[in-house]
């Protein structure tokens, strides 16, 4: 079972900037997209960003497509 941990494991700064590409986007996009627009790969670094952002309450995730919330 995996170890579920509830708080973010990066910066506000990394999740925001991951928002605003999502934004960009028109509110949806996939993760590979959102990587490529970054600069990355999509890896565990980068996971932990989308998981830093569903965190903050500023991006959801569901099998691979990121969305914006309201907020």
């Amino acid at each position: 079972m995996p170890k579920l941990i509830d708080y973010p494991r990066t910066s506000y700064t990394g999740a925001w900037e991951l928002a605003e590409i999502i934004d960009d986007t028109g509110g949806k996009c996939a993760v590979e997209t959102a990587a490529k627009k970054l600069n990355r790969k999509v890896s565990g670094s980068f996971k932990a960003i989308i998981g830093s952002a569903v965190k903050f309450g500023l991006a959801t995730s569901k099998r691979e497509l990121l969305t914006t919330t309201t907020l």
